[in-house]
C-alpha cells in the first residue's frame, strides 16, 4: 500500500480521497461542511459521546464513508470535504454497517442544505459555478422515545368468566405499522400465550390482526381501556394489550367469497383481489371487506335477530353475482331471516359468463391447459397467456398453441391407432403434471388411441413456491467450536408464519439439518422447543447471533438458519471485518454490487468461512467468540494484491487478539492491471454557463483503446459513468 494512502487513512476525517486526483485547471473546486446535531425529544442538545457515519455517493454509486465524532459538551460534530465541479452527489447518514438510517428508526432525522430543509430522507445536489464555494449540510438527529407492547390472550366462557386456554390452541397474530411493515407471532403454550414486542415508537399507530376464531367474538383491552377497533397508538412507558376471545351462542353470519371456474368448481379469489359486501338490517347499514388477510371469509357475531339483506358492491360488470344462503338453492339475491342463536352462512359467487365449457368432444384426442393456484383450485390460465404443446407418435410430430382464442383446448382429428405422447414446452417457473382420461396426475402423458374412442389430456401447471430455508443444529463446546450434537440427541423445532406452521425433529437421521424449498413469500420464525439449561442462539444468513430467528422471503434467494446451543460465558469483544478496494487514484471504495468475497476466520478451536457481499454491505460483525488470537484471511484472491488494515495499521497478514476490546480488520484489494475512466456529461450554454442536460436527453459514447471497446449511454440519473477495466 502506498505511503499516500496511509496518510489518507490516518486523517480520513478531514481529507478527501478525490484530492489525490489531479484536477483540470479549469475545474471549479468547492468544499462542503457536514454538521451533525444530536437533540433530545424536546429539541434541546443531547450531550453524549458517540460517532456518526455519513456516506457520500456519486451518480455511479461510488461511495465514501466519513466518521463524525460527536462532542459530548455540545452535542455536535462536523467534517469538511472537498469535491470537483459537475459531480452529482447524494449524502445520507448510515449506521455502523453502512445501512441508511431512516426516520422510522430510533431517531427522527432531518437534512438541511444551505439552511433549507430537505423533504427527502437524504441530500441530493450538484457542485457547479452557480453554487456557493462552500455548501453547508446539516443533519439533525432528534431522539424518538421507544416503548414496548405486552400482548396477552384471554379466553372467556359464555358467562364472561376467564377460562383456561387449551394447550393445543394457537393464535397467529400479525402486527402492521404505519409503513405497512409487518411482524408475525404466535401465541401458544410455549410462550404462555404472552409476548413482548420491543422498540415500538411512541405516537405510532399499529394494527393488530388475528385470524378469526369460529365460535368466539373478539374484543380488545388496551392499557385497561376497552377497544372495539384493532388499531392502537403507543404511549410512553409499557403498553399492555389483551386480545379477548369470548364464547358466544348469540346469532352469527358467516360470509364467504368464491369464484366459479370454467369447470364449475368453486375456488377462492386471487390473493390480490378484494371485495366489498354491504349488510343492511333494521338497525344497521355496514360494509365489510373480503380479502386474503381474512381468507375471503368473515364471521359476524352478536347479530340481532331479524331480516338481513346482503349485497356485493362491485364495479365489474363482466361477472355474474349469485348467492347461496344456508345451503339452499343458488339465487341472484341474499335475503335471510336470522333467528336467535342461529348460525347463518352466505356464499357469494362470481361467474364469468364468457367462461363456458368446451362443446361435446367428437375428436379422438382433446388437449386442454389448466393452472393449479396456491389454494389448490384448478382453473384456466390467464387470457393473455399462451402455451406450446407437442404431440409425438405414429410418425407425427405436431405442435399446437393453446391460448384464449381456442379456450386453451385443441381437438386433434385424423389420428391413426397407436400410442402418442403429449409434451408441453414448459416454462421453468412451473411444475407440470398430466391427467389422461381423468385419471391420476402423472409426470408424463401417454395416450393409446383406438378406433372410435375419445381421449383427453389435461396439462396442469403448478406455480413453484421457490422460497427456501435450511435449518441446522449446532452445539458450541467448551472450546468455542461449533460441532454437531451427540448421536442420541434430538431437538424439536418449529417453522411458523402467519399462514402456516411446520413442526419437525432434527436428529442423527437427517444429520441435524432440514431444508424447505416450497415456502411462500412472507415472514417466518424459527424456534427450538427446548427446556435445556443451555442458551439457545440463532444465526440467520450469516448475521450475528441473537435470541430469535426471523427472516423474510421476498425473492428467490436461499436462507440459512443455524440453531446454536451453548453454555453461558462471559462476553468478549466484537470482531469487525470489512472489504474495500483501492483504486489507482488511491481511493478506498466498496466493491461492485455483483462481487462476493470469501473470508476465513480461524482461532482457538474455531474456523469458519464468511461471504462478504452487497447484502451485508461487505462487512460482518462477529460476537461471542472465545478470547484468543484469530487470523483473518481472504480466500481465492489471485486477481488481487491483498493487504490488511488491522486497527488502522497496515499488515501483510491479519492477526488480532480478541479480548474484551473490539477489533477491526479492513481487507484491501488492489486490482491488477486495472484502470478507471470517468465520463461526465455537462452542457455549456451560449452565455458560458454550465448545466446538467435535460432529463429527456441522452448521449451515446464509444470508448476504444488497446484490447478495449466499450459502448455506454449517458442519460438521466446517470450523467456520470465510471468504466473500470
Amino acid at each position: 500500500m502506498s505511503k499516500r494512502l496511509k496518510e489518507v487513512l490516518a486523517n480520513r476525517l478531514h481529507i478527501s480521497f478525490l484530492e489525490t486526483i489531479e484536477n483540470d485547471p479549469c475545474d471549479f473546486v468547492g468544499t462542503m461542511r457536514i454538521t451533525v446535531r444530536e437533540q433530545q425529544e424536546d429539541g434541546t442538545p443531547w450531550l453524549h459521546e458517540t460517532t456518526r457515519h455519513v456516506k457520500l455517493c456519486d451518480s455511479q454509486d461510488v461511495c465514501r464513508e466519513y466518521d463524525i465524532p460527536i462532542d459530548a459538551q455540545s452535542g455536535t460534530g462536523s467534517v469538511v470535504v472537498e469535491y470537483v465541479e459537475g459531480v452529482q452527489l447524494a449524502l445520507v447518514q448510515v449506521d455502523e454497517n453502512g445501512q441508511q438510517m431512516l426516520h422510522e428508526d430510533e431517531y427522527a432525522i432531518t437534512y438541511k442544505l444551505d439552511g433549507e430543509e430537505s423533504e427527502m430522507d437524504y441530500i441530493n445536489f450538484v457542485f457547479d459555478e452557480r453554487s456557493s464555494e462552500t455548501r453547508e449540510v446539516e443533519i439533525i438527529n432528534r431522539r424518538i422515545p421507544l416503548t414496548s407492547l405486552h400482548i396477552e390472550k384471554v379466553v372467556l366462557d359464555r358467562d364472561g368468566c376467564r377460562m383456561p386456554i387449551d394447550p393445543q390452541w394457537e393464535f397467529p397474530i400479525r402486527i402492521v405499522d404505519m409503513r405497512g411493515c409487518e411482524q408475525c407471532f404466535t401465541l401458544n403454550v410455549e410462550n404462555q400465550f404472552h409476548i413482548v414486542i420491543e422498540q415500538l415508537r411512541v405516537g405510532n399507530r399499529y394494527t393488530i390482526e388475528e385470524m378469526p376464531q369460529r365460535g368466539f367474538s373478539v374484543s380488545y383491552s388496551f392499557n385497561d381501556v376497552a377497544n372495539v377497533d384493532n388499531v392502537f397508538e403507543m404511549t410512553q412507558g409499557e403498553n399492555h394489550l389483551q386480545i379477548i376471545n369470548a364464547q358466544s351462542d348469540t346469532t352469527s353470519i358467516t360470509i364467504e367469497k368464491y369464484i366459479r371456474s370454467t369447470c364449475g368448481e368453486l375456488c377462492r379469489p386471487n390473493r390480490f383481489e378484494e371485495f366489498q359486501v354491504r349488510i343492511i338490517a333494521w338497525n344497521q347499514d355496514r360494509i365489510i371487506r373480503l380479502n386474503e388477510r381474512n381468507n375471503f371469509c368473515v364471521t359476524l357475531f352478536d347479530m340481532e335477530p331479524g331480516y338481513y339483506d346482503i349485497t356485493e358492491i362491485s364495479d365489474n360488470a363482466s361477472y355474474e353475482v349469485s348467492y347461496i344462503v344456508n345451503g339452499r338453492k343458488e339465487t341472484n339475491y341474499a335475503n335471510l331471516e336470522l333467528n336467535s342463536c342461529e348460525e347463518a352462512s352466505v356464499l357469494i359467487i362470481n361467474t364469468d359468463p364468457d367462461n363456458t365449457c368446451n362443446p361435446q368432444q367428437e375428436s379422438p384426442l382433446r388437449i386442454c391447459k389448466f393452472i393449479r393456484r396456491c389454494d389448490g383450485c384448478i382453473t384456466q390460465p390467464d387470457k393473455k397467456d399462451s402455451f406450446k404443446v407437442m404431440l409425438c407418435g405414429c410418425g407425427r410430430n405436431d405442435t399446437f398453441l393453446l391460448n384464449a382464442n381456442n379456450n386453451f383446448c385443441v381437438d386433434v382429428a385424423d389420428l391413426c391407432e397407436g400410442c402418442y405422447e403429449v409434451v408441453e414446452c414448459s416454462d421453468k417457473d412451473y411444475m407440470t403434471t398430466y391427467r389422461v382420461n381423468d385419471g391420476p396426475e402423472r409426470t408424463s402423458a401417454i395416450v393409446d388411441i383406438m378406433c372410435g374412442g375419445c381421449n383427453s389430456v389435461a396439462i396442469i401447471n403448478e406455480e413453484r413456491n421457490r422460497g427456501s430455508v435450511s435449518i441446522c443444529k449446532y452445539v458450541r463446546n467448551a472450546n468455542g467450536d461449533l460441532v454437531k450434537p451427540q448421536k442420541d440427541e434430538c431437538f424439536q423445532v418449529s417453522l411458523s408464519s402467519y399462514f402456516c406452521k411446520r413442526d419437525f425433529e432434527l436428529n442423527v437421521d437427517n444429520d441435524w439439518c432440514m431444508s424447505f424449498c416450497d415456502l411462500r413469500f412472507g415472514g417466518y420464525e424459527v424456534r427450538e422447543c427446548s427446556d435445556s439449561e443451555y442458551q439457545v442462539q440463532y444465526q440467520v444468513n450469516g448475521g450475528k447471533e441473537c435470541s430469535s430467528a426471523r427472516f423474510v422471503i421476498d425473492d428467490c434467494c436461499d436462507n440459512e438458519v443455524k440453531i446454536i446451543n451453548s453454555v453461558r460465558t462471559c462476553s468478549s469483544g466484537i470482531l469487525k471485518i470489512c472489504k474495500y478496494e483501492e483504486t489507482n487514484s488511491q481511493e478506498l471504495v466498496k466493491p461492485s454490487q455483483d462481487e462476493e468475497f470469501c473470508v476465513e476466520v480461524s482461532g482457538p478451536c474455531f474456523c469458519e468461512n464468511y461471504t462478504l457481499r452487497s447484502s451485508n454491505n461487505w462487512c460482518i460483525l462477529l460476537e461471542g467468540l472465545q478470547p484468543g488470537e484469530y487470523q483473518i484471511r481472504e480466500c481465492d484472491c489471485e486477481n488481487y494484491d491483498v493487504s490488511y488494515l488491522v486497527n488502522r495499521e497496515v499488515m501483510e497478514e491479519a492477526f488480532v487478539y480478541l479480548g474484551t476490546c473490539n477489533q477491526e480488520v479492513l481487507i484491501i484489494n488492489h486490482r491488477k492491471h486495472s484502470g478507471r475512466l470517468k465520463l461526465y456529461t455537462l452542457i455549456r450554454d451560449c452565455d458560458k454557463t454550465t448545466r446538467l442536460p435535460q432529463p429527456k436527453e441522452a448521449f451515446d459514447v464509444l470508448v476504444e483503446g488497446v484490447d478495449t471497446c466499450v459502448h455506454t449511454t449517458l442519460k438521466s440519473q446517470q450523467w456520470l459513468v465510471c468504466i473500470i477495466g
